[in-house]
């Protein structure tokens, strides 16, 4: 099971993670789902970055494994 910052885990089924991006400062969620492969335990994937279309707010997106 992995863990996310600055996004909304959408499905995880223990390969590949879809997610959403959310606003850390109104809670604003982007319409686009982005796919990845499930980090490794113990590891973190990041370089994305969410600007909010509704408070214009920049969040970091980092996925947890």
């Amino acid at each position: 099971m992995a863990g996310i910052s600055g996004g909304v885990i959408v499905r995880d089924d223990g390969r590949q993670i879809q997610f959403r991006p959310k606003c850390e400062r109104c809670g604003n969620v982007g319409p686009t789902i982005h796919n990845i492969a499930t980090p490794t335990q113990g590891s973190n994937v990041s370089g994305w970055q969410f600007r909010c279309d509704r408070c214009g707010f920049d969040t970091a997106i980092t996925v947890y494994g």
